[in-house]
């Protein structure tokens, strides 16, 4: 989530945002729009970025929020991340545990996202 301030009346969408206000912005909120998503916007799927929806805008995806306030070690965090997950799928193999039905109710939401019981 980051917050901002409007300096100056504004639309947002079909909201009118008069200067001053608090506006805040949850890029997981927006990260699942089905209106940049689909309707699946909501589901696990690896497969999305293969091909994305015609709807998809570059603000549809606000892990690292946009602009001139977006996060400036994206691409590295990027890159990082595609190492890691070369590394980690090169050494074991892993398959999705059928006993947990949703796996989002494991995640515990902090300024960083943790699993709830840790790693296994």
């Amino acid at each position: 989530m980051t917050v901002s301030q409007s300096i100056a009346d504004d639309r947002l969408g079909e909201y009118h945002v008069p200067a001053g206000t608090v506006i805040y912005v949850l890029a997981n909120a927006i990260n699942r729009l089905p209106m940049y998503w689909g309707p699946t916007a909501d589901e696990f799927n690896p497969d999305r970025w293969d091909k994305l929806p015609s709807t998809y805008t570059t603000n549809a995806f606000m892990t690292f929020l946009q602009g001139p306030r977006g996060c400036v070690g994206r691409k590295f965090a990027e890159t990082e991340m595609k190492v890691l997950l070369c590394c980690l799928l090169s050494m074991d193999n892993f398959e999705k545990d059928p006993s947990i039905e949703d796996p989002e109710q494991l995640k515990m939401w902090r300024l960083v996202l943790r699993p709830r019981i840790g790693l296994v």
